[in-house]
């Protein structure tokens, strides 16, 4: 989470994989706005090991007391001094040099900012309100809100900049690479065919779920989020049996899902965010995804499970003929 500070104004810039400075604001990350600082002035860029300065203005950069030579790369360190276009006017300090990494920027200026994970549970997992995912497969931060009383919500995409609230305070979402760094990244992600096994007690009182790919095998455990998700896989087996299409087969109203499990919304909600956070842990692709969501509908996402019932197996999707 690098960062600069400026010094005659007391603010902190995070940084960007590559970070640009300069006069325009619409063309660089940070807008220097004085008239004797090029349009693109100067770029910081870290080069997977360490983090480098490039001067590439006219009127010059200095780190100290050093002109910059333009357009050549100079390794920097914490504590050293930038300056654009004129030395001793307006410093920026390197305070921090540590690897680039997405994070939620606090508004309030007392607060610190939030280093995020691949599957984020905030304000905390023990009480969730929001869950902050990467999806590779969209190439996007995903939020998905559980707040006003419980009540279900869609997920919706999010962009570098934009605004989060959780908790009463308010937060910037900070990427640091370009949205065509992230759809790299997303291409690279290979897909493959995952099945959901599920061994369910005669009691139903503990579901153990593992998944399987080709030879592999990953052991999920036993946990109560394991039980929402074979309830949800019933219902989806159940409209393949009624020859209801994949596309919209499994939807189960969210009133009607608390109504089959005895629990509230808000219960519901952080079983799904648990349930995903735990994949997310394990590092199983995202396009393996255990729950799909839309305005006030929630279903299994896989069409691919077997459950068994004791030692007998209940119900396999896809359907045996």
């Amino acid at each position: 989470m690098a960062y600069l500070r400026q010094t005659d104004k007391d603010i902190i810039v995070h940084l960007r994989t590559h970070h640009t400075f300069g006069r325009r604001s619409d063309a660089v990350d940070t807008c220097v706005n004085r008239p004797d600082v090029s349009k693109i002035h100067a770029a910081m860029e870290w080069n997977g090991e360490c983090w480098q300065l490039r001067h590439l203005g006219r009127n010059g950069t200095w780190l100290d007391q050093e002109s910059l030579e333009n357009g050549r790369n100079h390794d920097v360190k914490t504590g050293q001094v930038i300056y654009f276009a004129e030395p001793g006017l307006s410093g920026w300090v390197i305070e921090d040099l540590s690897a680039p990494r997405d994070q939620l920027v606090p508004l309030d200026p007392s607060a610190q900012a939030i280093p995020l994970q691949n599957y984020q549970l905030l304000p905390a997992s023990e009480n969730p309100e929001t869950a902050l995912y990467f999806c590779s497969r969209r190439a996007q931060w995903i939020l998905d809100a559980n707040t006003n009383e419980g009540e279900f919500y869609e997920s919706r995409s999010l962009e570098h900049g934009d605004i989060i609230c959780f908790s009463g305070s308010h937060w910037r979402l900070f990427l640091v690479g370009t949205s065509k760094e992230t759809e790299e990244v997303a291409r690279e992600e290979g897909r493959c065919d995952w099945k959901f096994l599920f061994d369910l007690s005669l009691d139903e009182e503990s579901t153990h779920l593992r998944l399987q790919t080709g030879r592999e095998l990953v052991d999920l455990g036993e946990r109560i989020h394991h039980y929402l998700l074979l309830h949800l896989a019933r219902c989806r087996a159940e409209d393949a049996a009624s020859d209801i299409g994949d596309k919209s087969q499994g939807w189960v109203d969210c009133e009607r899902l608390s109504r089959e499990l005895g629990i509230d919304a808000a219960h519901i909600n952080m079983l799904i965010f648990r349930a995903r956070k735990q994949f997310a842990e394990l590092h199983i692709p995202d396009d393996v995804t255990p729950i799909e969501r839309r305005r006030g509908y929630v279903r299994f996402g896989s069409s691919s499970f077997v459950i068994h019932h004791g030692s007998k197996k209940a119900c396999e999707l896809p359907l045996l003929v």
